[in-house]
């Protein structure tokens, strides 16, 4: 195992490299040289100094983010004797550091687990062939950090509030935070490194300071946020020198470090009953937006809720494939694919007809979002998790597939399984982050803090509130983003909100070998953005950085929009939807309009049958790639 210093020196050099502005873009054609074997040495953020020279591929251990200094990070804890929970808390740390406009400690998510199950002859098997110490039977784990409502909360608190929009700013709209709770639990039971050393990185980072990736650049200067500059807990870290930051400016981050290293030291119980909880409840109640109520006792109450996933058998018994639960949407994933699977089924697929097909997903898809709009918080919502059940059940997806007309589209209460017309809620500002070890253990998720910048109010200690609450629904009142609201998703105390979220992962349903480990971001996009990357993967045999290169659609059944990705000269190599097949879409009846690309954001590691890991990582943020060793 490598010493601490080892990651002082590892974050160091990628401090180093961060303020020479070493972030690249990888184009299409260096992605693509990804998936070979004559892969050139890193050249990304942590290419200089004494940091290690990651390939996307190998043997031992795979991190895939949105940040390439993150995925080094997550590497090396790896390669440290790490496990995937060690990894991706590192990760988790340095992403929401650099992109905590939509993640970080004081938001929540969902997390997918695969852990193998492993006794003493299956280790002394390990030990002599590698490859097939990833092919034993696996557990899987939902793991819901998602934010609650405070226990004060009551369902017309912002339909009768005379405050416009206090669903997504100021105090009454931050959830308890779920995410430090999350890794605490989480590397209880399965870290190996000390907890102190997966904080270590991060706190160096943000002590060093680290470069503004584009990504970054955009949510500081796309949308006006005079907060930035006009708050002294803002400005300090984004307008410090009274102008706001740029693409490739320092970004130091010391109050924030101490934070971290405060968290290191003691645990989570500065936060949730310490002086960090005594921060986020004084932040919450005396701000200049709007007083919130949240209680310490709230924070100290908080619970991750650790669920049973849902799977579905695909392509003739091949794979099987794992999805998170409600209150997420990875159950909507899994529907859609498994209806979509039935033309294959049925002898009826012809993947090489991309009009066709791509109208048969979409329409899969539809019935799917049709059957979100029943899901909620099961410990509120009677009979949420025997719906699932029966949505997943594989009569439901043929009588499905029966219903999808290939001449033809519906409207919207055709696809919804009780026939009443509704809209869908929808999130936004997320992270991805998917992590396979050694031993075979996958992690998968996604974390938020909601829309950029959260609820727009800072904590003394250095990281921004999320605006969670937005994600659930009041009578009569649409949220952010004009959609009406499902009765399945009402305000109740210490309910959680309905999320997009989606991780999944897939193995071989012989043998039980980790085959994919995918998440995305990307809001009500995140669903169709993970069910197309698996559909490439598993239906269309591509490799998992094809797949992300590939354009998407996105259709949530309301509003009635199919949105398809056009074509992005800034990424080359980038073909977005030909103008053939939207006017194919349109002639059946989608109500077809062009996006850019980029609503979506996902990230893969693929196992191959050799045993290789591909990190793969989305082409369409440009700080993006992923590390391997």
């Amino acid at each position: 195992m490598i010493a601490r210093s080892g990651i002082q020196a590892l974050v160091a050099a990628i401090s180093t490299a961060l303020l020479a502005d070493r972030i690249t873009a990888f184009p299409i054609d260096a992605l693509e040289v990804r998936n070979n074997d004559q892969q050139p040495a890193f050249y990304g953020a942590a290419s200089q100094g004494n940091a290690p020279l990651y390939s996307v591929r190998g043997q031992h251990g795979a991190v895939s983010s949105e940040v390439d200094v993150c995925s080094n990070i997550g590497a090396q804890l790896l390669q440290q004797g790490g496990s995937a929970v060690d990894s991706i808390i590192g990760t988790a740390l340095c992403v929401g550091s650099i992109a905590s406009y939509h993640s970080g400690l004081g938001g929540g998510g969902h997390a997918l687990l695969r852990s193998p199950v492993t006794d003493d002859a299956n280790t002394n098997h390990k030990r002599s062939n590698d490859n097939d110490a990833r092919s034993k039977k696996a557990n899987y784990i939902h793991v819901d950090f998602r934010e609650v409502f405070p226990a004060a909360a009551t369902e017309d608190m912002y339909s009768s509030n005379p405050v416009k929009n206090a669903s997504l700013y100021g105090g009454l709209a931050v959830g308890v935070p779920g995410e430090p709770k999350a890794w605490w639990d989480l590397h209880q039971k399965y870290g190996k490194l000390a907890w102190s050393e997966v904080f270590q990185p991060a706190i160096e980072l943000n002590r060093r300071g680290f470069k503004v990736t584009t990504e970054l650049a955009k949510a500081l200067n796309t949308t006006t946020y005079p907060f930035l500059c006009s708050d002294p807990r803002w400005s300090q870290f984004y307008c410090p020198d009274g102008k706001l930051a740029q693409l490739n400016d320092t970004i130091k981050k010391e109050r924030f470090a101490q934070t971290l290293e405060l968290i290191a030291e003691q645990g989570i119980d500065p936060f949730y009953y310490g002086e960090i909880a005594a921060d986020i409840v004084d932040t919450i109640t005396n701000n200049t937006v709007l007083k919130g109520i949240m209680t310490r006792d709230d924070l100290a109450n908080y619970t991750v809720q650790f669920r049973n996933p849902r799977n579905v058998t695909l392509r003739d018994g091949k794979y099987r494939l794992y999805g998170t639960v409600a209150p997420s949407s990875g159950s909507v994933v899994l529907s859609t694919l498994q209806t979509v699977d039935q033309f294959n089924a049925d002898g009826e697929e012809d993947l090489s007809n991309v009009n066709v097909s791509t109208h048969r997903f979409i329409e899969a898809n539809k019935f799917s979002y049709g059957q979100r709009t029943n899901y909620g918080d099961p410990a509120f919502v009677k009979n949420v998790s025997r719906l699932e059940g029966e949505y997943l059940d594989l009569s439901f997806s043929q009588t499905n597939k029966a219903k999808i007309n290939d001449s033809r589209t519906f409207n919207t209460s055709y696809y919804i399984p009780d026939n009443k017309a509704t809209n869908v809620m929808s999130d936004h500002g997320t992270s991805a982050i998917t992590v396979v070890d050694a031993d075979g253990m996958a992690i998968s998720l996604t974390t938020t803090i909601n829309t950029f910048w959260g609820s727009q109010l800072m904590t003394e200690h250095g990281f921004p509130l999320n605006d969670e609450l937005d994600d659930a629904s009041s009578p009569g009142q649409t949220n952010f983003f004009g959609y009406l609201p499902t009765p399945a998703n009402y305000i109740r105390p210490g309910k959680r909100p309905l999320s997009s979220i989606s991780a999944v992962i897939a193995e071989d349903a012989c043998t039980g070998e980790l085959k994919l480990s995918l998440s995305s971001a990307g809001g009500s996009r995140i669903i169709t953005a993970v069910t197309q990357v698996a559909y490439d993967v598993l239906f269309k045999g591509q490799n998992a950085q094809a797949a992300l290169a590939e354009p998407r659609w996105h259709d949530q059944l309301s509003p009635n929009s199919t949105t398809l990705e056009s074509p992005a000269p800034q990424v080359p190599g980038f073909v977005g939807f030909s103008n053939q097949t939207a006017a194919f879409l349109a002639s059946v009846g989608h109500n077809v309009s062009w996006t850019a690309i980029g609503s979506s954001t996902a990230q893969a590691v693929q196992r191959f049958r050799n045993g290789t890991l591909l990190a793969a990582t989305e082409v369409r943020q440009l700080a993006a790639k992923g590390a391997a060793f």
